[in-house]
């Protein structure tokens, strides 16, 4: 299962929004002008499981550490921190307004942590530059 799960994503003026799991319980939290944590969610392995099956799809674990466009100055920022347990390491990737291609595989992600989460993060447009994987 995850030993580890952190996802937050936002902008300046968009706000963020922030997951968290620990201990099979999910953290939701929106930052706008004022911040307004949303009641915790319990997940099941199964939900866990899925999650995961999803991440596995989309060849999560082969993502890039960094999505960078340095021609954007504010923009959206994203970071997610994942471990899965029994692994001797985790990922940490991290993007500013560029994402893993096909953009596809980033919005799947985002659909299955709403799932997971309970959340609403909204998911990327097309038009954004794209950074392709190698």
């Amino acid at each position: 299962m995850l030993e580890k799960l952190e996802f937050e994503i936002g902008g300046f003026h968009q706000g963020h929004e922030h997951v968290i799991l620990k201990d099979n319980q999910i953290f939701y939290q929106e930052h706008q002008f004022i911040n307004l944590l949303k009641p915790s969610k319990i997940v099941t392995d199964n939900e866990v499981g899925e999650f995961l099956k999803t991440c596995d799809e989309i060849k999560l674990w082969s993502w890039k550490k960094e999505y960078f466009d340095q021609g954007v100055m504010d923009g959206t920022q994203w970071e997610l921190k994942i471990k899965k347990a029994g692994k001797l390491r985790g990922r940490n990737i991290s993007g500013s307004n560029s994402y893993p291609q096909p953009i596809d595989n980033f919005n799947k992600f985002i659909i299955a942590i709403n799932k997971l989460a309970g959340s609403e993060i909204e998911l990327v447009e097309d038009e954004i530059e794209l950074v392709e994987d190698i």
